[in-house]
């Protein structure tokens, strides 16, 4: 077992303060929470961004493996992506003032939530491999139906395969829909 160092601790310290502060940030009764609820919701998705950003650029310095380094880094984007799209969504888009903006930010969660479990599995199939390995080229042919999932997402509201809107206005709103064939395609 080896021994952790002073600055392996207070780096674990800081990590853990920052996620007691954003825990804290989510009570409801708080004084604090209830005087400031907006100003609580973006500091804790701030909070979060930092350590996802802080946890990609960890990954980076030490991994050596080339290809795992690489897709690593991609999925801390992704992450980091899915929270900063999260954050304007829920703080920065008015209730129900934008629907088209909040609807289009709320489909690109789909990006992350493909492409994170594909990577997963391109990560697992380079682990254990030599340091400048690569993945066979037709290992590339397993992104063809991540990104058809995600043009099916994407393009939804040609089409009403993932979600169907059953709003009484022409305007589709997000809080206002029922799963539809393609979403159950995405969650298989």
């Amino acid at each position: 077992m080896t021994k952790i160092n002073k600055r392996d601790l207070s780096i674990i310290l800081i990590v853990m303060l920052l996620i007691a502060v954003a825990y804290v940030l989510r009570l409801p009764d708080t004084i604090i929470v209830n005087s400031f609820p907006r100003v609580c919701g973006i500091l804790r998705s701030f909070i979060y961004i930092g350590l996802y950003i802080a946890w990609g650029i960890s990954v980076r310095n030490r991994i050596i493996q080339n290809q795992v380094r690489h897709y690593m880094t991609t999925v801390s984007i992704l992450i980091v992506f899915w929270f900063l799209i999260r954050t304007i969504n829920y703080h920065f888009i008015p209730d129900d003032t934008m629907p088209v903006w909040e609807r289009y930010l709320w489909y690109n969660y789909y990006l992350g939530m493909l492409f994170i479990p594909q990577l997963g599995v391109l990560i697992a199939l380079s682990i254990g491999k030599p340091e400048n390995y690569h993945l066979p080229k037709k290992t590339e042919l397993l992104y063809i139906p991540t990104v058809l999932l995600f043009l099916l997402v994407i393009t939804n509201d040609l089409h009403q395969l993932v979600f169907t809107f059953t709003g009484s206005t022409n305007v589709p709103l997000s809080g206002d829909y029922k799963y539809s064939i393609g979403y159950y395609m995405i969650v298989a």
